[in-house]
């Protein structure tokens, strides 16, 4: 909180300096709703994209209250689009684009598959499992008892398991730290990877498990299984690629093993995703580029 307050401090003279035609957010975190606090207050045009998804924790107040400041909203699909609209915002702010992050899935833009296996160590001859969990920060108490069960699951498994580490929200340290006590000489773990690694680790993959929002956004491009754990991602709008499973070893288990099965696997590789076609960034484009900056656009 105080972070945040220190970059609303900042933010305004920075935007003053640069003389900012628009500001333009991606998300649901908060740095992304003090741009847009400041963007409202400057009257400076706000867009924002990823406009109208759910999240269960923090983040979902976070990306709604942005959109009561934001003066464009990007919606990734026709779910997001109207539940901006139910919050009461003019039509002619709101936009169907796809989600931006596919573009780039879409385009290849990935580590090719045997410079990945290479870099990260990997048994082409095993499957492998990326596994990414973040913080429910209104779980928090109980976070040390999930990650136990989650991770006691996750281990029993013969797959060669990548870890990417989670966001640096409240309960961060508790499952670094359960990561560590749990590690086995199967797991290999990374503070973060490059983003083109990270898709090329999505395109080996056999199984993502854990609660990140690739598994739901990303993973349909690569026609890739995805186990959803707990409440994170509650709410919002799914592929047929994800299993969804609560915090108990023995069902989390249960779910991995039909993420993984051939007939699950024969399902999802017909699996479209209901988040873009890989060409939002020129609708973005597009729009910015042509839409009137008056008393229409500012006043809400």
């Amino acid at each position: 909180t105080k972070s945040l307050a220190v970059f609303m401090i900042q933010l305004p003279e920075i935007l003053k300096q640069m003389e900012a035609d628009m500001i333009l957010l991606a998300g649901d975190r908060g740095e992304q709703l003090i741009g847009a606090i400041t963007g409202a207050y400057m009257y400076i045009p706000t867009a924002h994209i990823q406009a109208g998804e759910v999240s269960v924790n923090i983040d979902g107040g976070t990306r709604h209250a942005i959109s009561k400041f934001a003066h464009i909203h990007f919606a990734s699909n026709k779910d997001a689009l109207n539940r901006v609209l139910k919050m009461g915002e003019e039509k002619f702010r709101v936009h169907n684009v796809g989600a931006p992050m596919l573009d780039e899935l879409v385009a290849n833009f990935k580590t090719p598959e045997e410079k990945v296996y290479k870099k990260f160590n990997l048994d082409k001859k095993k499957p492998v499992m990326l596994f990414v969990y973040h913080s429910v920060t209104e779980e928090i108490a109980d976070l040390p008892r999930h990650m136990d069960e989650i991770l006691l699951a996750v281990k029993t498994f013969p797959h060669q398991i990548v870890i990417i580490l989670n966001n640096s929200d409240a309960g961060s340290r508790v499952i670094r730290e359960k990561i560590i006590n749990h590690k086995t000489s199967a797991m290999s773990i990374y503070p973060n990877v490059p983003r083109e690694d990270y898709v090329g680790l999505m395109n080996i993959a056999d199984v993502i498990v854990g609660n990140s929002s690739c598994g739901i956004i990303d993973a349909p491009t690569f026609k890739l299984p995805a186990v959803n754990i707990g409440n994170r991602q509650k709410g919002r709008l799914r592929s047929t690629n994800v299993v969804d499973v609560g915090y108990e070893t023995v069902a989390i288990k249960k779910a991995i093993n039909r993420a993984i099965s051939r007939e699950f696997k024969a399902k999802v590789a017909k699996c479209k995703n209901p988040y873009g076609d890989g060409k939002s960034a020129k609708r973005i484009v597009d729009i910015l580029e042509s839409i009137p900056i008056d008393d229409k656009l500012l006043v809400k």
